[in-house]
């Protein structure tokens, strides 16, 4: 039995230059999940690139990004904001930070095991210059698409991403 036996792709037809699907089938989900991988991955690896002038990891960026558009926040809640990251690495990434002097620690007067994370001066300085220009790669990232095709991607994701909780409604 081959790859094609396996997934079910009677439900697709041609009509001259594009696929009309009336059903979803296994074929279709392996197909868009196969682009949605690959496509993520690209974009994502010139990101990091872009990333890497001011010498910054995704996930520092990530930090220093919502530090500076939402202001101080606990350590716990800054993994809740940004892509998902454990605890512990949100640690680590957070210690790497405040070794360049970016972002400094504070101690909650009420709860000693919770630290407030803040910008430093440099840090600000740092995101606030930085940021229009990663604006900028993004956009240009996303210019293949029109701007009516972009929200439409973006609500796609939304719904793909909470999955079978619409479902449940």
């Amino acid at each position: 039995m081959n790859r094609r036996d396996l997934l079910d792709d009677s439900a697709v037809e041609r009509t001259s230059d594009r696929l009309v699907c009336h059903r979803h089938t296994r074929t279709a989900a392996a197909d868009a999940i196969i682009k949605l991988s690959r496509a993520h991955n690209s974009v994502m690896t010139r990101v990091h690139q872009h990333l890497s002038e001011p010498g910054l990891t995704f996930t520092q960026f990530a930090v220093l990004e919502v530090l500076y558009s939402k202001g101080s926040m606990l350590q716990k809640d800054i993994g809740k904001k940004i892509l998902s990251q454990s605890s512990g690495n949100m640690t680590a990434v957070i210690d790497q930070l405040e070794l360049r002097g970016l972002v400094e620690r504070e101690k909650v007067p009420d709860d000693r095991r919770t630290n407030l994370v803040k910008l430093t001066a440099e840090g600000r300085e740092l995101i606030g210059d930085f940021l229009p220009r990663h604006l900028d790669v993004l956009s240009r990232e996303f210019s293949v698409l029109t701007g009516d095709e972009l929200a439409l991607l973006a609500s796609f994701l939304k719904r793909l991403g909470l999955g079978r909780k619409l479902n449940s409604r």
